[in-house]
């Protein structure tokens, strides 16, 4: 798929989980020859990170919890390469929310929205990492499979 596809996609996913509360920005990641400098958050990061607030326990009331956002946009058909699945598997296994966003926003906001209401829901202060149901079909085993 071409880059400017998942361009398109990518601004779609930022629009769509920015109007759900969470705060997200490009992280683009690459090699700057002319420089010889490495930009980005690391190899395998995600092509947008941020955080979604999250209210916690009554303990807590009032005060806001980020937990951090990873969503990695792909095309259709295009690979999602072993250092981007480890990425994402770090974030959802140290509490984060982890998405494979393939062609549209569906995954993206699907993960905003469960993780908002599971935690108005239960209010119990603890966030078990999330795996977008993409990524989940496409992972080989992990130890974060259910």
């Amino acid at each position: 798929m071409p880059r400017q596809a998942e361009t398109n996609i990518s601004n779609r996913v930022r629009v769509a989980v920015s109007q759900l509360g969470c705060k997200i920005f490009r992280n683009p990641v690459g090699f700057d020859n002319d420089r010889k400098v490495r930009y980005g958050l690391a190899r395998g990061s995600p092509d947008l990170v941020g955080w979604l607030p999250i209210e916690i326990t009554e303990k807590h009331l009032g005060m806001k919890l980020a937990v951090f956002v990873g969503i990695e946009v792909k095309g259709k058909n295009t690979a999602f390469k072993e250092h981007q699945r480890n990425f994402l598997n770090q974030i959802a296994s140290d509490g984060g929310i982890a998405v494979l966003a393939r062609g549209n926003a569906d995954d993206a906001i699907r993960a905003i929205n469960e993780i908002r209401q599971a935690t108005e829901e239960s209010r119990s202060g603890h966030i078990r990492g999330y795996v977008s149901d993409t990524q989940r079909r496409e992972r080989k085993n992990t130890k974060l499979d259910d």
